[in-house]
């Protein structure tokens, strides 16, 4: 084939051919016989559509005629989700009945009647479970466990109530804790045996007051509670524990419902139950380091703090570890600050900021690096490896120090507001620069020490012009913005790609943001005004020259509301009628403008219309 000419696509015209003609008219032609073969193709998908259209017909109409020669099936049994119901509200009348019977319908039955009444209806909602197991019906096996258990803990009642073998003669606590102890035992001996679920799930449940009720017995303050509840946690913790199922099968485990499914939701209740009794014995701990000798109760803070330890290891999450050691070192700030506190009242603030930096070097020396390998997880060494993970850890004394960071800016100002000064603010703000240098990565710790040691020295500079008795607003904001100017500049030396209100945005709020508003709430300080109007407009200019976003939209926000309250005065110097014309001529411009667009889009849909 000749290729064609580039200028009048002839093929004998003499003149020099051009590779991307010759490509036009090769894909002229593929594009004609592929357009030939998708016509083919569509003829032969039609064809095939029609002739399953038919088939399937001719199917259905067969099928149809199968089903009406059939006789009529059986009616489905009752979907599971109404056989649940059933079996719920059934056991609750059951139960209901039992404590209403037990607290007051059986004062016409002797202590033998009694005795003998309630131990056989106990005996008999155990013993069928076992019975009705082995024909599969395992949601009536669990129904019956599940009365069978709550007469156990009414005979304990019962018991009590006639004064069974002088049970009632001791203590009440100590006797609550025996029948909740033995109900618990009894069920998880009945799971073991049947395999049920209800029966784990009721151990687990009446096992969760007898420390507090024990406890109870000896009248102890909030560390002591704090313990109790601890205790509770802990007991949880052993049902979260790796390696083995939470209660083994027994003979009848084929039979009932799968270990496998009914474990993790038996894992989820014990960790809610042991959650809400780690925040108990927190908050007990808590009020006992506010109200009394703190020893005892920062060390009942920690406990709980290594029972959450403890179950995140065993409940193998990463999450969850990384949390417990956050909140580990949380407590051991809280718990040893205070103790400190106690000790050395009036160095309160530098020993605590002391104790930051303590808890950041044992972080930095016990916390591993990197993440427990799975081969090490599954011991135990490797799983108390993993106890405290670096993150976690390291978030824990990061939080510590920055809320003590905040109390030291809060005692600042307050030294300031009041022209006394106290030198401790700087020296554990310097201890809480050390504590943050400890564990940030190591390319940060050079600026963070910079950083750091600059803000230190502001905060002494500032305490040192309130005890020389300076008044002057700026010379307290402008320092302080420096800090945060410092902080952006490190920030977008590290990250050249960082915006300017990364960089610049605190900086100019610290800067700007008190002169404005003593400004706009007091009379006078002409030459504040003065000074912060330039200073804004200088602001604006800079960030216009270097295309900065942050500069121009906060230094032309401060820069309009000088403007404004500069025109305030005027406002009351014109007629009352000028506001009225302005605003009046304003809205019929408005109206104006939006019927001449109605014109135009009347005009427009017309124009569409004759074209239709």
């Amino acid at each position: 084939m000749t290729d064609p000419c580039a200028r009048c696509g002839s093929v004998d015209c003499g003149h020099a051919t051009d590779p991307d003609a010759t490509e036009v008219a090769r894909a002229d032609a593929e594009i004609t016989e592929l357009i030939r073969r998708l016509g083919a193709a569509r003829l032969v998908v039609t064809e095939i559509e029609r002739a399953l259209n038919e088939v399937w017909a001719r199917r259905n109409a067969a099928a149809a005629r199968v089903r009406s020669r059939m006789p009529a099936a059986a009616p489905s049994p009752a979907p599971r989700f109404a056989q649940n119901v059933l079996f719920l509200l059934g056991g609750l009348l059951l139960a209901v009945a039992a404590v209403v019977f037990t607290a007051v319908a059986w004062a016409q039955f002797g202590v033998g009647g009694r005795a003998v009444v309630l131990a056989g209806f106990t005996g008999v909602a155990l013993a069928v479970p076992p019975l009705v197991i082995r024909r599969g019906l395992t949601a009536t096996a669990e129904t019956f466990a599940a009365v069978g258990l709550l007469l156990t803990l009414l005979d304990g009642y019962a018991a009590w109530h006639v004064n069974l073998f002088g049970v009632a003669d001791g203590s009440g606590w100590g006797y609550a804790a025996a029948v909740c102890a033995v109900t618990g035992a009894v069920a998880a001996g009945y799971e073991h045996f049947t395999g049920l679920v209800a029966p784990r799930y009721a151990a687990l449940l009446v096992a969760q007051p007898v420390v507090p009720l024990l406890a109870a017995m000896a009248g102890p303050g909030r560390a002591g509670w704090a313990f109790a509840f601890a205790g509770v946690a802990a007991l949880d913790v052993v049902v979260l524990a790796p390696g083995r199922p939470p209660l083994a099968g027994g003979p009848l485990r084929t039979a009932a419902v799968p270990l496998r499914t009914a474990a993790l939701p038996l894992r989820l209740a014990a960790a809610v139950a042991g959650g809400v009794a780690v925040m108990v014995a927190a908050g007990h701990a808590l009020v006992g380091l506010a109200s009394e000798e703190p020893v005892w109760p920062a060390v009942a803070l920690i406990a709980a703090a290594l029972v959450v330890v403890a179950g995140a290891v065993a409940a193998r999450q990463r999450i969850a570890q990384e949390i417990a050691a956050a909140l580990l070192v949380v407590a051991f700030v809280i718990a040893a600050g205070r103790v400190t506190a106690m000790i050395s009242p009036a160095a309160a603030l530098t020993d605590v900021a002391a104790v930051v930096l303590v808890a950041s070097l044992l972080v930095l020396a016990v916390a591993p690096r990197r993440v427990v390998p799975a081969a090490r997880a599954g011991t135990a060494v490797g799983a108390w490896a993993g106890a405290l993970p670096a993150t976690g850890a390291r978030a824990g004394v990061f939080s510590a120090a920055g809320v003590l960071g905040v109390t030291v800016f809060v005692m600042t100002v307050d030294q300031v507001m009041g022209a006394r000064t106290d030198w401790a603010p700087p020296m554990a703000f310097a201890l809480l620069v050390a504590a943050t240098v400890v564990l940030v990565p190591v390319a940060w710790r050079r600026p963070v020490a910079v950083l750091g040691a600059y803000a230190v020295i502001v905060d002494v500079a500032i305490l040192a012009m309130a005890q020389a008795g300076v008044s002057v607003l700026e010379a307290y904001t402008l320092m302080t913005a420096s800090v945060a100017l410092l902080a952006g500049m490190l920030v977008r030396r590290a990250r050249p790609a960082a915006g300017s209100w990364t960089t610049y945005g605190l900086a100019l709020v610290l800067a700007l943001t008190p002169s404005l508003i003593s400004i706009l709430v007091g009379d006078g300080q002409h030459l504040r005004r003065l000074l912060l109007g330039l200073g804004a407009l200088g602001i604006v200019l800079a960030g216009a020259r270097f295309g900065l976003r942050a500069p121009v939209l906060l230094g032309g926000d401060v820069l309009a509301l000088v403007a404004l309250h500069e025109l305030a005065p005027v406002w009351d110097l014109l007629p009352r009628w000028i506001p009225l014309a302005a605003a009046g001529l304003l809205l019929v411009m408005l109206a104006m403008t939006l019927e001449r667009r109605r014109r135009d889009l009347d005009r427009l849909r017309a124009t569409l219309h004759r074209f239709s």
